[in-house]
């Protein structure tokens, strides 16, 4: 008999186009950092540094984006599903690779959605309405975040990894330290699908800073 999860998956989900769970923290003190949650059609990772958040559609279909919403997935189970050459989703349980290399008996592996019993970290607070465009005369920044960044992404073409730098969510009155926001060039500034934001001062610093009006 035909397994009952196979009826009720979606076919084509397709595998992850992108090392988001990157972002994902490994501190053991606090577990959900390990986790990224689907929320408003959208993928949401931190490890209180870096912070992501992408277009959930980016990786897979509506449908799929639709069902997973409220979800959170492991970085570890990302990372393996990253592994899979084909994925399905099983709807309200998690995806299912049908000829895995990786695992259970008859070729078959499930990834599923997970519980998480300490609070998700509020990464909404930290997200403004507006964009403030600068002109910068030096900056600097931890490389080693910025290094992690260029995996996060989705980029549309291979080898096309250019980045635009903005401040994120203060006026130009205001000279107050304020997040850095990373935005692959390839995306609208007006509604950007993918972006970054470094939410630590002592992890950068702009100096010189003229506002473009």
């Amino acid at each position: 008999m035909k397994n009952k999860k196979e009826n009720i998956a979606e076919y084509n989900a397709g595998k992850p186009k992108s090392k988001f769970w990157g972002a994902c923290g490994k501190d053991d003190l606090r577990p959900s950092f390990s986790f990224v949650k689907i929320m408003d059609g959208k993928l949401w990772a931190t490890d209180a540094h870096l912070l992501l958040v992408q277009d959930a559609n980016l990786h897979w279909g509506e449908n799929v984006v639709k069902n997973l919403e409220g979800k959170y997935l492991h970085m570890e189970t990302l990372a393996k599903m990253n592994l899979e050459k084909n994925l399905h989703y099983i709807h309200g349980e998690g995806f299912l690779a049908p000829c895995s290399s990786l695992g259970e008996k008859g070729g078959r592996m499930y990834y599923y959605h997970e519980e998480i019993s300490a609070e998700f970290p509020k990464v909404k607070s930290v997200i403004k309405p507006t964009l403030t465009d600068v002109t910068i005369e030096a900056i600097s920044v931890n490389l080693t975040l910025l290094n992690r960044v260029k995996n996060l992404f989705v980029w549309p073409l291979k080898g096309v990894t250019q980045v635009r730098i903005y401040r994120h969510g203060k006026k130009k009155n205001e000279d107050s330290v304020s997040p850095l926001i990373i935005i692959p060039t390839s995306e609208s500034l007006e509604n950007p699908r993918q972006y970054c934001i470094f939410m630590q001062a002592h992890d950068y610093e702009l100096t010189n800073l003229k506002l473009q009006s």
